[in-house]
């Protein structure tokens, strides 16, 4: 999976693009965000720059592949690696909630 971090600092945000599009369209807003904490850019398996993989993929499979690529990463926040803020555009707004549901320590 693509993953591009700038900046220092928490709490961490992770941009999750909505479908379609992939993690270079935020990067503006990231590279900006980056010079207050650590942004993250990242797409998907099988969207934007990551691999291929047939598609669709549950919720559960989307959110334990970030959280997986969080971790590897070494993505600080607060709860071992996990991020703190995860905005996205409203059709993607259901990642961020099944990420948010697999631990309250999770949330912004």
């Amino acid at each position: 999976m693509l993953l591009h971090r700038s900046g220092t600092g928490g709490p961490p945000v992770v941009f999750l693009a909505d479908d379609g599009m992939f993690g270079l369209y935020y990067w503006n807003v990231h590279d900006l965000l980056a010079e207050f904490t650590t942004s993250v850019l990242y797409d998907r398996l099988g969207t934007g720059w990551s691999d291929v993989v047939d598609l669709p993929r549950s919720g559960t499979q989307v959110t334990g592949d970030l959280h997986e690529l969080l971790r590897t990463a070494a993505v600080p926040g607060g709860s071992g690696v996990q991020p703190r803020a995860l905005p996205a555009v409203p059709a993607g707004a259901d990642e961020p909630a099944a990420a948010v549901r697999r631990g309250p320590r999770r949330r912004a």
